[in-house]
């Protein structure tokens, strides 16, 4: 039990898991509905749909880059060599339980490119 707390109370040793603000005219989004629970993005209200990608890093790398005010902190918005493990994820239509933007915003010499793919940087790239 003191090990645990050691762990994850001193050390800040878990991973978190949050969304990010993503540009549908630059990237392959998540579709999102602000404070509603829906089976269906089409029942949400236009004006409460969001865009956003999935960020995954460890605590302490969070805590280390932005201190206590993360939401109102530039870094937590990418990832950096100095972490141990850093992801954002793009949607993938092709993902089974993915629900993205069905129309592509972006522009015309940025439409034929692939939809931005999940970057991971960890320790052993650095």
């Amino acid at each position: 039990m003191a090990a645990s707390y050691y762990r994850f109370v001193v050390l800040d040793d878990y991973l978190v898991s949050y969304k990010m603000d993503c540009d549908p005219t630059v990237a392959s989004c998540y579709l999102g509905c602000q404070d509603l629970i829906i089976a269906d993005i089409s029942d949400c209200p236009t004006a409460d749909v969001f865009y956003y990608t999935k960020v995954e890093r460890y605590a302490a790398d969070l805590i280390k880059l932005c201190g206590e005010n993360i939401t109102a902190c530039p870094f937590a918005n990418t990832c950096t060599n100095q972490e141990r493990s850093c992801s954002i994820s793009f949607c993938d239509p092709q993902k089974i339980g993915s629900i993205c933007d069905p129309v592509d915003h972006r522009s015309s010499d940025t439409a034929s490119l692939p939809p931005q793919s999940p970057k991971t940087t960890t320790n052993s790239e650095l």
